[in-house]
């Protein structure tokens, strides 16, 4: 080192004593230095612009991995800091810069400084200042498994440019892309510290440099030289998009840019395999099922608004509402659930299979997991789980009416066994409680009355007819929804199995778990102190028209109006206790406006129309065509989704076994 680089170090060294009075320095307070830092600085007349500028940039935004701490000495600092400084300078590269400053920098970086500094400080800065420092050891972390530079380079799609916003930021895209048809629309990454960017390309355009100069000069000529483009390629035409991002921090998930990314931040073409490391090894926020058609790439679904904003998922037969749901479905339950208190709870889903298609395995998915998550609960095996269900079920036994009991008296009868019994009853005792119940319906002829009654119950087997037709529906009330709520705690895929059951009974065997959920879920709610999500729990329909129908549309069998209810209900007030919905039906059009009204998530496949269904699906999919989709395609919409109207194809359910065999 020349006497001369000395004298500037050792001049460097004393301004910054001077500038950094405090023996310790908290990074935030570092950071917030940096302005302060250049500013003092510059107003050493030896010290160049540049100098003070690169200087500042290093002490602020460039701390070796040994700084990483909640105190930074400064002396340590101050020294590290030169270290970067002095291993920076070079010789000028050609004549035409000799008039520059003695001591302008001119970076090389070379091995020994990305040892010191893993984010070794160049022209242009790259660092974002939106990134909080303690994010460093993160960072730090991944570099040193992290892609080779050159590799990196390769994959440049473009520059932010310095006319960018919070929400969306412009860029220029490199040569390399210009002609590219598959850019629109596509994903990119920029690697920027621990901040993972996922975005969308849109608005691409071409703009000629001379026909646009006034709006443009500034911004092509330092794009292009940054680009190592020589002068006369300035006439060329230059490629433009707006890119609107979405920042993913490894620790905290996604969440929307707060600042946009400093000028000239590099914006890299995704490679698969970090995509594939960061959703299915980090990022616990997010669902993966589906790839998009378009760019190849997997399609990230936020988890907390794919359950309680509700989703639905509708297409004609055949073209593979349950080749989506089922890996839909796999890559969420489990997966962690914040709460209202900022805990984990793991995501249970009930799926009420109207075919039996989940039961039995219909699309070979779970004979590829080594552990089958499938909890089955037959809904024949389904009990009462209230005392008003079992009077119910005991008065659907017994004809009350074809023995002369009119509806008023039954309702007394009713209402008085409603009050008096409980699962512990016995054949005896219920015959003694239903004698009280018709004497407070009967001022006169009670007796008689009973008699009658008790003479059918007689004829059904007495005792027998009991223990063989209520004794199972006592107990299937206790096993049945003891393993229900066991499932539901631990996070587990329940199953109930509506396949042999017949079509008027199945209304009524869904209404009853779900009037159980809901009660459950609120009094869940109220134990915790009204802490929202906290039984993280999401309920599929297959064939949901046939259990929330549009008025005049069915209502065929008993329950369907009060399943339809209760499903409005848990739509619209049931997502703070932790209930979610997932309506999966070719009929859209069929079901009840009232519950589809409060969908915000839609995954379309081929239909002919849904017209008539929702209007915000109608608005969502202006200027769309379902029915032109091929078999197992689906736009993309809602607030879960990162990219509305994508076109996405669901997994092979048997590769997403795999690639959850490989997440354990």
């Amino acid at each position: 080192m020349s006497s001369a680089t000395k004298i500037n170090i050792s001049i460097i060294k004393n301004a910054l004593k001077s500038i950094l009075k405090k023996k310790n320095y908290d990074i935030s307070e570092i950071k917030r230095k940096k302005k302060h830092i250049q500013t003092q600085l510059k107003q050493r007349k030896e010290i160049s612009h540049e100098t003070a500028c690169d200087l500042s940039k290093i002490i602020t935004r460039n701390f070796p991995e040994k700084l990483n701490s909640s105190k930074i000495n400064t002396v340590e600092l101050i020294e590290i800091a030169l270290k970067i400084y002095e291993k920076s300078i070079t010789k000028k590269k050609s004549k035409k810069h000799n008039d520059r400053n003695s001591d302008t920098l001119s970076i090389k970086v070379t091995d020994e400084i990305l040892k010191l500094n893993k984010n070794p400080l160049s022209l242009p800065d790259l660092t974002p200042s939106f990134l909080d420092s303690d994010l460093r050891e993160e960072y730090d972390k991944n570099a040193e498994r992290g892609t080779n530079i050159d590799a990196v380079e390769s994959g440049l799609i473009a520059y932010t440019l310095s006319d960018s916003n919070t929400e969306v930021f412009k860029v220029a895209i490199v040569e390399k892309y210009h002609n590219d048809p598959g850019l629109s629309g596509s994903l990119g990454f920029a690697n920027i510290h621990t901040t993972k960017v996922i975005g969308y390309f849109c608005n691409v355009y071409t703009s000629n440099v001379e026909a646009s100069k006034n709006s443009h000069e500034g911004t092509i000529e330092i794009a292009s030289a940054v680009r190592g483009v020589v002068q006369n390629t300035i006439t060329r035409d230059i490629k433009f998009a707006d890119f609107i991002v979405i920042a993913i921090r490894s620790d905290l998930g996604l969440q929307r840019l707060g600042n946009s990314p400093d000028t000239y931040t590099k914006i890299y073409k995704v490679d698969n395999d970090l995509l594939d490391d960061f959703y299915l090894k980090k990022n616990k926020h997010y669902i993966r099922f589906a790839k998009s058609v378009k760019s190849g790439w997997f399609y990230p679904v936020e988890l907390q608004k794919f359950v309680f904003y509700n989703t639905a998922i509708i297409a004609s037969i055949r073209m593979g509402k349950g080749y989506l749901t089922n890996p839909m479905i796999l890559s969420a339950v489990g997966q962690p659930i914040i709460t209202g208190k900022n805990r984990e709870k793991p995501l249970a889903v009930v799926y009420f299979d109207y075919n039996g298609q989940w039961a039995t395995d219909e699309f070979h998915f779970f004979r590829e997991l080594d552990d089958d998550p499938r909890v089955i609960i037959n809904a024949k095996d389904v009990g009462v789980n209230s005392v008003g269900d079992l009077i119910i079920f005991l008065f659907n036994q017994f004809s009350f009416n074809q023995i002369g009991f009119s509806e008023q008296k039954i309702k007394k009868i009713r209402d008085y066994l409603k009050d008096n019994i409980d699962f512990s009853i016995t054949y005896s005792k219920f015959l003694s409680l239903l004698e009280h119940a018709i004497k407070t319906a009967y001022e006169s002829n009670a007796k008689k009355k009973y008699e009658k009654l008790k003479e059918l119950i007689e004829q059904r087997g007495g005792s027998n007819f009991w223990n063989n037709k209520i004794l199972p529906k006592l107990k299937a009330h206790n096993d049945a929804y003891r393993l229900l709520d066991e499932s539901i705690k631990n996070g587990k895929l329940v199953i109930i199995n509506l396949g042999n059951y017949e079509p008027e009974q199945k209304p009524s065997v869904t209404y009853k778990i779900l009037k159980y959920l809901f009660r459950k879920a609120s009094e869940a709610y109220i134990k915790n102190d009204h802490e929202e999500y906290v039984y993280s729990t999401m309920l599929f329909f297959d064939e949901a028209h046939n259990f929330a129908p549009e008025n005049g549309k069915s209502n065929r069998y008993p329950y369907e109006k009060k399943c339809k209810t209760l499903l409005k209900s848990i739509s619209t007030d049931a997502s703070k206790y932790g209930l979610g919905l997932g309506l999966i039906t070719q009929r859209p059009a069929r079901l009840s406006k009232d519950v589809l009204g409060n969908i915000r998530n839609l995954f379309i496949g081929s239909i002919t129309s849904i017209d008539g269904s929702n209007q915000y699906f109608t608005q969502l999919l202006a200027g769309k065509d379902p029915s032109k989709l091929n078999p197992y395609q689906f736009y993309a919409h809602g607030d879960a989704c990162p990219v509305n109207g994508e076109i996405i194809k669901s997994f092979d359910p048997k590769d997403l076994a795999k690639e959850l065999k490989k997440r354990k």
